[in-house]
Protein backbone atom coordinates (compact mmCIF):
# COMPACT_ATOMS: atom_id res chain seq x y z
CA UNK A 1 0.00 0.00 0.00
CA UNK A 2 1.33 3.40 -0.90
CA UNK A 3 1.95 6.19 1.57
CA UNK A 4 -1.00 8.03 0.09
CA UNK A 5 -3.32 5.03 0.76
CA UNK A 6 -2.21 4.70 4.40
CA UNK A 7 -2.67 8.43 4.98
CA UNK A 8 -6.15 8.36 3.37
CA UNK A 9 -7.19 5.37 5.52
CA UNK A 10 -6.15 7.19 8.72
CA UNK A 11 -8.04 10.33 7.74
CA UNK A 12 -11.13 8.35 6.76
CA UNK A 13 -11.22 6.43 10.06
CA UNK A 14 -10.77 9.64 12.09
CA UNK A 15 -13.44 11.40 10.03
CA UNK A 16 -15.81 8.48 10.46
CA UNK A 17 -15.27 8.47 14.22
CA UNK A 18 -15.81 12.22 14.31
CA UNK A 19 -19.11 12.00 12.40
CA UNK A 20 -20.30 9.05 14.50
CA UNK A 21 -19.46 11.02 17.64
CA UNK A 22 -21.36 14.06 16.36
CA UNK A 23 -24.31 11.85 15.39
CA UNK A 24 -24.45 10.25 18.84
CA UNK A 25 -24.14 13.65 20.52
CA UNK A 26 -27.02 15.04 18.46
CA UNK A 27 -29.14 11.95 19.23
CA UNK A 28 -28.42 12.24 22.94
CA UNK A 29 -29.18 15.98 22.99
CA UNK A 30 -32.41 15.46 21.04
CA UNK A 31 -33.63 12.73 23.37
CA UNK A 32 -32.64 14.77 26.40
CA UNK A 33 -34.62 17.77 25.13
CA UNK A 34 -37.57 15.59 24.18
CA UNK A 35 -37.85 13.94 27.58
CA UNK A 36 -37.12 17.07 29.60
CA UNK A 37 -39.91 18.89 27.78
CA UNK A 38 -42.43 16.08 28.02
CA UNK A 39 -45.86 17.08 29.26
CA UNK A 40 -48.21 14.78 31.10
CA UNK A 41 -51.19 13.67 29.03
CA UNK A 42 -53.41 15.40 31.56
CA UNK A 43 -51.86 18.79 30.77
CA UNK A 44 -52.13 18.23 27.00
CA UNK A 45 -55.85 17.66 27.53
CA UNK A 46 -56.05 20.90 29.51
CA UNK A 47 -54.24 22.78 26.74
CA UNK A 48 -56.66 21.33 24.19
CA UNK A 49 -59.48 22.59 26.44
CA UNK A 50 -61.06 19.20 26.95
CA UNK A 51 -63.83 20.00 29.39
CA UNK A 52 -63.28 17.19 31.91
CA UNK A 53 -59.55 17.81 32.07
CA UNK A 54 -59.99 21.57 32.55
CA UNK A 55 -62.57 21.03 35.30
CA UNK A 56 -60.25 18.56 37.07
CA UNK A 57 -57.35 20.99 36.75
CA UNK A 58 -59.42 23.87 38.13
CA UNK A 59 -60.58 21.74 41.05
CA UNK A 60 -56.95 20.80 41.71
CA UNK A 61 -55.78 24.43 41.84
CA UNK A 62 -58.90 25.76 43.54
CA UNK A 63 -57.12 26.77 46.75
CA UNK A 64 -54.36 28.67 44.91
CA UNK A 65 -54.21 32.20 43.52
CA UNK A 66 -53.87 30.75 40.02
CA UNK A 67 -57.50 29.57 40.25
CA UNK A 68 -58.92 33.09 40.09
CA UNK A 69 -56.68 33.94 37.14
CA UNK A 70 -57.86 30.87 35.23
CA UNK A 71 -61.52 31.60 35.99
CA UNK A 72 -60.97 35.17 34.82
CA UNK A 73 -59.50 33.93 31.52
CA UNK A 74 -62.45 31.59 31.01
CA UNK A 75 -64.88 34.44 31.67
CA UNK A 76 -63.00 36.73 29.28
CA UNK A 77 -63.11 34.04 26.59
CA UNK A 78 -66.80 33.56 27.40
CA UNK A 79 -66.19 29.83 27.64
CA UNK A 80 -69.62 28.86 28.93
CA UNK A 81 -69.15 25.13 28.39
CA UNK A 82 -66.25 24.84 30.84
CA UNK A 83 -67.76 27.32 33.32
CA UNK A 84 -71.04 25.38 33.31
CA UNK A 85 -69.20 22.08 33.72
CA UNK A 86 -67.30 23.53 36.70
CA UNK A 87 -70.54 24.84 38.18
CA UNK A 88 -72.18 21.42 37.72
CA UNK A 89 -69.21 19.69 39.35
CA UNK A 90 -69.55 21.99 42.36
CA UNK A 91 -73.30 21.35 42.51
CA UNK A 92 -72.66 17.60 42.52
CA UNK A 93 -70.15 18.00 45.37
CA UNK A 94 -72.65 20.13 47.30
CA UNK A 95 -75.27 17.42 46.87
CA UNK A 96 -72.80 14.77 48.02
CA UNK A 97 -71.92 16.88 51.07
CA UNK A 98 -75.60 17.27 51.88
CA UNK A 99 -76.18 13.51 51.62
CA UNK A 100 -73.14 12.78 53.79
CA UNK A 101 -74.39 15.22 56.42
CA UNK A 102 -77.73 13.39 56.44
CA UNK A 103 -75.91 10.07 56.80
CA UNK A 104 -73.82 11.46 59.66
CA UNK A 105 -76.99 12.58 61.43
CA UNK A 106 -78.35 9.04 61.08
CA UNK A 107 -75.03 7.31 62.00
CA UNK A 108 -72.88 9.74 64.03
CA UNK A 109 -70.38 7.08 65.10
CA UNK A 110 -69.30 6.03 61.58
CA UNK A 111 -65.75 7.38 60.94
CA UNK A 112 -65.89 6.67 57.19
CA UNK A 113 -68.67 9.20 56.75
CA UNK A 114 -66.60 11.90 58.44
CA UNK A 115 -63.55 10.91 56.38
CA UNK A 116 -65.50 11.06 53.10
CA UNK A 117 -66.92 14.43 54.07
CA UNK A 118 -63.38 15.60 54.80
CA UNK A 119 -62.29 14.51 51.31
CA UNK A 120 -65.17 16.37 49.65
CA UNK A 121 -64.40 19.57 51.55
CA UNK A 122 -60.73 19.23 50.55
CA UNK A 123 -61.74 18.84 46.90
CA UNK A 124 -63.79 22.02 47.19
CA UNK A 125 -60.77 23.83 48.63
CA UNK A 126 -62.30 24.26 52.10
CA UNK A 127 -59.28 23.17 54.09
CA UNK A 128 -60.45 24.20 57.55
CA UNK A 129 -63.70 22.23 57.26
CA UNK A 130 -61.79 19.32 55.76
CA UNK A 131 -59.37 19.29 58.69
CA UNK A 132 -62.26 19.46 61.17
CA UNK A 133 -64.02 16.41 59.73
CA UNK A 134 -60.75 14.51 59.32
CA UNK A 135 -60.05 15.09 63.01
CA UNK A 136 -63.53 13.80 63.90
CA UNK A 137 -62.89 10.68 61.79
CA UNK A 138 -59.53 10.15 63.52
CA UNK A 139 -61.15 10.59 66.93
CA UNK A 140 -63.56 7.78 66.08
CA UNK A 141 -60.98 5.50 64.44
CA UNK A 142 -57.27 5.83 65.21
CA UNK A 143 -56.37 3.89 62.04
CA UNK A 144 -57.49 6.77 59.79
CA UNK A 145 -54.57 8.92 58.71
Amino acid sequence: MSAHGVFYKKIRSKTTRFYVSIFLLVCFASLNILYSQSFPVFMWNVLEKKTDAVVNYLEYIQSTTQYQLEIGKLQEDNDKIILNALKNANIVKDEQIEKLNEAINAHPSDPELYYNLSVLYAEKGLKSQSALFLQKAQDLDVNIK
